[in-house]
C-alpha cells in the first residue's frame, strides 16, 4: 500500500505524454473522404444519365420499328 501511497502523493506530477501531431493526417483523412463523395457523386450521376440515354435509344428504336410496320401496312 505504500507503494501507491507514493505514487499517488498529492504534489507529484507525472511527465506530459506527448501525442504525435494528428492534424495532417486528419486533414488527409477529411480529404479523402472528401474526394470520395465527389467520385461517387459523379458516377451515380453518370449511371443515371447512361440509363436516361439507353431509355431514349429504346423508344427512338420503338417508334422506328413502328413505323416501318406501318409502313409495311399501308402497301
Amino acid at each position: 500500500m505504500s507503494l501507491f501511497n507514493r505514487l499517488l502523493r498529492r504534489g507529484r506530477h507525472c511527465p506530459a505524454i506527448e501525442t504525435p501531431d494528428d492534424g495532417p493526417l486528419k486533414k488527409r483523412i477529411e480529404t479523402a473522404k472528401r474526394e470520395n463523395r465527389v467520385a461517387t457523386h459523379r458516377l451515380v450521376n453518370a449511371a443515371h444519365r447512361h440509363e436516361r440515354d439507353a431509355l431514349m435509344v429504346r423508344q427512338v428504336i420503338h417508334d422506328v420499328l413502328k413505323r416501318a410496320d406501318l409502313a409495311r401496312e399501308d402497301r
